[in-house]
C-alpha cells in the first residue's frame, strides 16, 4: 500500500520531470525524499521533498525543494550556490 508521503513525493517527481522536459534538462540519475520539518534557506520550516538530479552532460547534482503541502516548486540548490525557480527553468 503506498503511504501519503509516498504519494506526494511520487506527485512532486512528477511534476519536476515534467517542467524539466520543457527544458530539455539531461538527467543521469534522479531520486527524492521526504523531510519533515525540513530548514529552508529563508528559516522557515516545512515539510518538502527534495528532488535530487545529476545532470548528464557535466555531472553536477542539482536538488530542487518543492513544498509538500501544495507542491510547489520553492528553490533549487546548485553545486555551489542557491538558484531561483524561474532562473534554472528558463
Amino acid at each position: 500500500m503506498i503511504t501519503d508521503k509516498e504519494q506526494i513525493q511520487y506527485n512532486a517527481g512528477k511534476k519536476v520531470i515534467e517542467k524539466l522536459q520543457t527544458i530539455d534538462f539531461p538527467i543521469s540519475k534522479i531520486n527524492s525524499r521526504y523531510e519533515v520539518k525540513s530548514t529552508l534557506r529563508d528559516g522557515s520550516i516545512k515539510d518538502v521533498v527534495v528532488i535530487s538530479l545529476k545532470d548528464a552532460t557535466i555531472g553536477n547534482y542539482f536538488h530542487i525543494y518543492v513544498d509538500a503541502i501544495n507542491l510547489n516548486l520553492l528553490y533549487v540548490l546548485g553545486p555551489h550556490q542557491y538558484i531561483e525557480i524561474n532562473d534554472f527553468f528558463s
